[in-house]
């Protein structure tokens, strides 16, 4: 991980420090609430992530409260995210590393987004974070252009919408389908007004299973 001090030049001008890690290859930027604005916070943090302009990251963690852990996830685009496992299983890492949790702590309750969740040490520097069990939803279809798409909702902390492309009831692709022009307009569907993560799932003929998500 990195530290460093990030000079916004602006109205809104002030000098923010954060730290910037990464976990299985998304970058997170750390920084505590009391140096982030309590105005226009939204677009304080689109600088913050912006690639070219500014610090650049995935997600953005807001440290809320060191003891007891409390944390707010933003995505990149201003926008407050539910849950994001990957990035709160990172910051526990970080967060032994820089002993505000005992480095030999097993469990670990941690607040994500306004949920409360448990952080397991599985060994030295290695964290998952338990999300419960997962709520599965009624199945239903998404209307995208001319096409509608069956789903089923899962969540897991935040909404997926998973996708079944072979087996009953599966959706037949297009020829013409993109992932990468589905995914952001099933992810800001209004079905989903927290928007969602998409996951497309596929079996073949040897049943092994493969999975995309957006």
């Amino acid at each position: 991980f990195r530290s460093g001090f990030c000079m916004q030049k602006d109205a809104s001008s002030q000098e923010t420090h954060f730290f910037k890690l990464h976990g299985a290859g998304n970058d997170l930027l750390v920084v505590d609430t009391r140096d982030l604005p309590k105005r226009n916070k939204a677009a304080f943090i689109r600088k913050m992530a912006h690639r070219q302009l500014g610090i650049g990251c995935d997600q953005l963690v807001e440290v809320l409260s060191y003891k007891p852990l409390a944390i707010q996830i933003w995505n990149r685009d201003g926008s407050q995210a539910e849950m994001c496992a990957n990035g709160s299983r990172t910051f526990l890492f970080f967060a032994a590393r820089q002993r505000w949790i005992g480095q030999k702590e097993k469990r670990v309750p941690i607040q994500v987004s306004g949920g409360a969740y448990e952080g397991l040490l599985i060994k030295p520097g290695n964290y998952e974070l338990c999300l419960g069990e997962p709520e599965i939803g009624s199945s239903d279809r998404l209307e995208i252009k001319q096409d509608r798409i069956p789903f089923t909702p899962v969540k897991t902390g935040n909404p997926h919408a998973v996708i079944w492309t072979t087996g009953p009831g599966a959706w037949k692709v297009p020829a013409f389908f993109d992932f990468r022009e589905y995914g952001p307009k099933i992810e800001s569907h209004r079905r989903f007004p927290n928007r969602t993560n998409r996951s497309e799932e596929h079996t073949s003929e040897l049943q092994s299973r493969g999975l995309i998500s957006y």
